[in-house]
């Protein structure tokens, strides 16, 4: 068995604001500034990060724990908190990317970090609601629940299963958010 977790489930901003942004663009993101992380050794970005779990430095792949950090070709599991729609399933392709002025969106949360992503071909936006009905487990406090309860966590539920409750429900129109 991998010591690295199938999944890092990640919400998509504050209240989910980042949801139709990230889909469209394919790529995923965290604020809290911490400067240019590739000006800085790894021990001084965990150092000074102070988020809830280290998040930035795992999204940098800057803990000191490999298995907690966001690696090329991890899956990823994006969550509209606020909006209950499981975003979608997606891989990272890329190292992250430090951007000093980023934009706003509507809201204050601003997001200095990036990953180009690739959604998997199954995957899609789905109301959180329906896996419910269609998998409990999915929603369940638990190893299988879908969503984070914080901003970045790992994920080493049924992969298999979440794949094909995503199949079974309707894809949701981001375009109504």
């Amino acid at each position: 068995m991998s010591e690295y977790p199938i999944a890092h489930r990640i919400n998509a901003g504050q209240n989910g604001y980042f949801a139709k942004d990230w889909y469209t663009r394919q790529q995923i993101s965290v604020g809290h500034n911490l400067g240019d992380h590739q000006k800085q050794s790894e021990e001084s970005i965990h150092e000074k990060d102070d988020t809830q779990h280290n998040y930035v430095s795992r999204f940098l792949g800057c803990h000191p724990d490999q298995g907690k950090n966001l690696h090329i070709g991890d899956s990823i599991i994006a969550y509209a908190p606020n909006q209950d729609i499981l975003l979608g399933i997606g891989s990272i392709l890329s190292e992250p990317i430090y951007v000093k002025n980023p934009r706003t969106l509507t809201t204050k949360d601003r997001h200095h970090y990036w990953r180009d992503i690739a959604w998997l071909p199954w995957s899609k936006p789905v109301d959180i609601n329906e896996i419910k009905d269609v998998d409990s487990r999915f929603s369940e406090n638990g190893k299988h629940r879908a969503y984070p309860t914080s901003t970045l966590e790992r994920y080493n539920g049924d992969f298999t299963g979440l794949k094909n409750a995503i199949e079974k429900c309707e894809r949701v129109d981001l375009n109504q958010l």
